[in-house]
């Protein structure tokens, strides 16, 4: 059987609606992944009980094939440990690199019986935990067979520098990233393989037909987005130099109330108000209609917080003319005068004033520090607008090409072979692989026990006597056993085994010891585990404790 896990959350948001950036894309990833991998089950692990209903009931809403969706299971993440241990994996994918990468990594080198691939993906880079991240993954037992996957070249430069940095500042306790580095794009759902008619979006919309239309859909942020002061001043002086022409501009994403005061003070300062349609925080079926009514989509990035673009592709997929910055991963989507136009874009090595605080600054502080040293040749857009506003059988050109360079790269169910591709040959890799499988004790994890043993008045030995509580012989008689919380119940608590527990103390007061081994001949569970159910009990009032 070919099974496929994961232990990143397929919903992350108790949200209806996704707007853009990770959650959307890993979200959409594995709803493509259902539809169209060839596993024959999904093993879905969720941080919590609420995310595991969460998650099916998403699952249920889905548009995916009822074939497909038995093939979905879905358990809370304390049952990892054992199906790692009783399953041959395929894959285990997750949606990130850092977070949950290096703890499964020591997860599967300790209780699996035969070491399967792990694989991440990179969103954005310039988090201010990337360099713990990278520290963390160099010191996880990668195996050769384990890939982090990069959406985009650039990106993969990025993450190898992080690498390099962790090894040399480390470098006297050897410390290494020994996987595999690939690249994979991300990808839009085929839904966009049709193009709504742009007539009627533009009606729908309220614009007229022979409008031009320039848009700019993403996050209305200055310090994780791009610097929309210069940006909308541009647009300003491209709109008086064309006003006897019918220039709309289209301002659309998501926004706090900060950042949406911001931008009316700047489109008021800039008298856009009557040119601009601004659409703040709106419903994704608004998308496509923003998409289908320009003619130009344009993104003058300045930041740091990119290394792919999904909405470039989207809007390259709506055949829209894209004049995007020449930077981060813009610059791979956009092949220049083919499918789009790049502008070019300025930087130094002009920061160096921030180095030894910039660790404990703000971090949305920092990015807007960084970025605003990054300089977008705004001339140089507006001379593209000019030009694609003065020849329209060249907009449509690019617009045309930009909507080929899609169809032949970016709809998730052509992404999705990509990776099933790559899961095949890694693990091929990892059958016949004879490297010796490291098993340390993972370092992040904490020995609660260990470090917090002194709390307590006292801890239970082997020979505390255990004895049933007044309530305790109410409840066991009138079977009103109290409930656990949901996750304790989906991680530690069986409700049947509080009942059993109950009845091995029911006459007599019993050592601790004796209770253990009482219980492991109804059911096979550990020391440990026998010892939480005592404890619970007597957390409840249900037995107690005494030398």
């Amino acid at each position: 059987m070919k099974l496929f896990g994961t232990a990143q959350p397929f919903i992350e948001s108790r949200e209806n609606s996704f707007k853009i950036g990770r959650l959307v894309a890993n979200y959409d990833f594995f709803k493509a992944l259902f539809k169209y991998s060839d596993f024959d089950e999904f093993h879905i692990f969720c941080p919590t009980f609420a995310n595991c209903q969460l998650t099916q009931k998403r699952i249920s809403e889905e548009n995916i094939p009822n074939e497909h969706k038995t093939r979905i299971k879905v358990s809370h993440i304390a049952s990892l440990k054992k199906s790692i241990a009783e399953n041959n994996y395929h894959i285990f994918h997750l949606g990130g690199w850092g977070f949950f990468f290096p703890g499964l990594i020591h997860l599967r080198n300790i209780y699996s019986p035969r070491p399967f691939p792990i694989t991440g993906v990179t969103h954005s880079l310039n988090v201010k935990q990337a360099s713990f991240y990278a520290l963390k993954v160099c010191t996880a037992p990668v195996l050769p067979f384990d890939s982090i996957v990069c959406t985009s070249n650039c990106g993969k430069k990025v993450l190898k520098k992080l690498f390099e940095v962790t090894e040399n500042n480390f470098n006297r306790m050897k410390f290494k990233y020994r996987g595999r580095m690939d690249v994979i794009p991300l990808g839009i759902d085929d839904a966009y393989r049709t193009v709504p008619d742009r007539s009627q979006s533009r009606k729908s919309l309220g614009i007229d037909d022979d409008s031009f239309v320039i848009l700019s859909l993403g996050r209305l942020a200055s310090d994780n987005k791009m610097d929309f002061a210069p940006f909308l001043t541009a647009i300003k002086r491209f709109t008086i130099k064309n006003k006897d022409k019918k220039i709309i501009f289209i301002l659309a994403g998501g926004a706090d109330n900060h950042e949406q005061k911001l931008i009316k003070t700047l489109l008021q300062e800039n008298q856009l108000e009557d040119t601009t349609k601004l659409f703040i925080n709106f419903e994704d079926n608004k998308k496509k209609l923003l998409y289908s009514a320009a003619d130009i989509y344009t993104a003058p990035i300045d930041n740091f917080q990119e290394t792919f673009g999904l909405s470039v592709v989207e809007a390259m997929a709506y055949e829209c003319a894209v004049v995007v910055s020449d930077f981060n991963g813009y610059s791979e989507i956009v092949d220049h005068d083919i499918n789009g136009i790049k502008v070019p874009t300025f930087w130094a090595d002009a920061t160096r004033e921030f180095e030894g605080v910039s660790e404990i600054m703000n971090f949305p502080t920092y990015q807007l520090l960084l970025s605003q040293s990054v300089a977008v040749d705004l001339d140089k857009m507006s001379e593209v607008f000019q030009e694609l506003l003065e020849t329209p059988e060249k907009c449509r050109e690019l617009a045309k090409a930009a909507r080929k360079k899609v169809e032949q790269n970016y709809f998730w169910s052509d992404v999705v072979k990509q990776y099933c591709a790559l899961w095949d040959e890694l693990a091929e890799q990892a059958k016949s692989s004879s490297v010796d499988v490291e098993k340390p004790k993972n370092p992040w994890e904490i020995d609660y026990f260990s470090i917090f043993s002194h709390y307590p008045s006292k801890i239970l030995s082997d020979n505390s006597m255990i004895y049933l509580s007044e309530y305790g012989r109410q409840a066991l008689e009138s079977g009103d056993i109290p409930v656990s919380y949901s996750d304790v119940g989906a991680s530690a608590v069986i409700p049947q085994l509080i009942t059993i527990a109950l009845k091995l103390i029911d006459q007599n007061p019993i050592t601790a010891s004796q209770f253990t081994n009482s219980l492991q001949k109804h059911v096979a569970i550990s020391d440990s585990t026998a010892l939480y159910y005592l404890l619970w009990m007597a957390k409840y009032n249900l037995v107690g404790i005494s030398d």
